[in-house]
């Protein structure tokens, strides 16, 4: 079955005029543009010629950037926006506040501290600084709020990304995180779907799944991703993890061998995501040099099958003229339909009009330089200061673990909470690729 997008209902609720910007732009595109659109760049490079390279031979739909200072970041985004033939969507990873954005941005919260105190407060205002600050630089796209359950403790790769190990918890704080960060010209992309937080493995180094049946993945993951669509979220990044009960449901008699994550799985993204959820937004997928994503098949068949199962778009390139020939070779050997072409592109254009890309000048898509003096202001700080007093946590220590010495403890292992680096996934500085 197909879901073909409704421009006009939520989460786009576009006008005739937006409707018809939308559709007259896909008429004046060529094969390659169309291709290009489903892809969002990675830059690793601020310099002006490998932006012209990325915009002029693979006319990408979006951009997440290298996080950096402020001030080198905004003039990137301004000059990717000066040079690019349609409006990009400009991402970036603003799960804390504003230090995920840039360099010189706040640090406000982990999720897990807003998820931790009573006060629900604090998730509106790391939404409202990260919307600030991001907006301030020119994006106008957040890979946030993260809605898994931490649900297993050994499940590392949200661990303090989580709001809390309950559905209600991470319902009532992603709502205002999504209220916070909405309050600036910002669309949200929660993640990572179909919900991360069961299993221990990580897959950003090997396969990972959900492993909840149905009628209790429906209670809780289910109940998150529901509430979040009918409060407006935009965009849903899918993860790289299976979910065997959940497919099974839909493909019946499904084997271990054909379980495929989420990024490739219609049964998931269609059945599930567009059907049982009803959701009409944006999907797109997590990193693509993930092993999650790559175990699954080879490279050149992936590529394309994660558009045809149901994704938007697509994050990452990993050698940009190999990937952009395999999409646009899954076009025309009919693994990308006419019709689900056309629908995702209607998708991403019905995103950056319902942000108003579309009637904006080029001159004001990125905001001058003064708008920077948001970004680590004095009130910022000041919030991040009151959110750290107020979620100090004590541990009460019944077992007298406590001084660890030489004498006590001969040995122990350090956990450090630092980046992970992942060969292909965004080089040095990119925590477990910032996904």
């Amino acid at each position: 079955m197909t879901y073909e997008v409704d421009m006009r209902a939520a989460p786009f609720n576009l006008d005739d005029a937006a409707v018809a910007w939308v559709e007259s732009t896909i008429g004046s595109m060529t094969l390659e543009e169309k291709i290009g659109q489903l892809f969002i760049n990675h830059n690793n490079d601020f310099t002006p010629g490998y932006l012209d390279g990325v915009l002029e031979n693979y006319h990408v739909g979006g951009m997440r950037y290298r996080p950096g200072p402020s001030g080198a970041v905004q003039e990137h985004i301004r000059y990717a926006q000066s040079k690019t033939k349609i409006p990009l969507l400009v991402a970036s990873n603003p799960e804390m506040g504003g230090a995920g954005s840039c360099d010189d941005g706040t640090f406000v919260s982990t999720h897990l501290q807003a998820g931790s105190h009573p006060d629900k407060s604090i998730a509106r205002k790391m939404g409202q600084v990260a919307g600030i600050e991001t907006a301030a630089l020119g994006c106008n796209w957040a890979f946030a709020p993260i809605v898994d359950i931490h649900y297993n403790w050994r499940n590392t790769v949200i661990s303090t990304r989580s709001f809390g190990n309950t559905p209600e918890v991470v319902v009532e704080r992603a709502k205002e995180y999504f209220d916070g960060i909405s309050e600036s010209p910002t669309a949200c992309a929660m993640k990572h779907f179909p919900g991360d937080g069961i299993d221990e493995r990580d897959q950003h180094v090997v396969s990972s799944y959900n492993t909840l049946g149905y009628e209790d993945w429906n209670k809780t993951y289910g109940h998150v991703y529901r509430e979040m669509i009918g409060h407006g979220v935009q965009s849903i990044m899918a993860g790289h993890i299976g979910a065997p009960e959940l497919s099974r449901r839909f493909v019946p008699g499904l084997a271990d061998a054909d379980v495929r994550p989420a990024t490739l799985a219609p049964e998931l993204l269609g059945d599930l995501l567009r059907g049982e959820l009803g959701f009409n937004g944006l999907v797109l997928t997590d990193a693509s040099q993930m092993i999650g994503m790559t175990a699954a098949m080879r490279r050149r068949d992936l590529v394309p099958a994660a558009i045809a199962a149901g994704c938007d778009m697509f994050l990452f390139f990993r050698n940009p003229a190999e990937d952009f020939g395999f999409m646009l070779d899954g076009y025309r050997n009919g693994v990308i339909t006419d019709e689900r072409l056309t629908d995702a592109l209607r998708r991403i254009l019905a995103l950056k009009a319902s942000l108003g890309l579309h009637v904006k000048d080029r001159d004001s898509l990125v905001p001058p330089v003064g708008a920077l003096a948001a970004i680590g202001r004095a009130e910022h700080l000041a919030i991040a200061g009151a959110i750290a007093d107020k979620t100090v946590t004590l541990v009460k220590d019944t077992a007298r673990n406590l001084p660890i010495t030489p004498a006590t403890h001969k040995r122990f292992r350090l956990h450090p909470g630092g980046p992970v680096w992942v060969p292909g996934c965004g080089g040095r500085g990119a925590r477990k690729c910032g996904l």
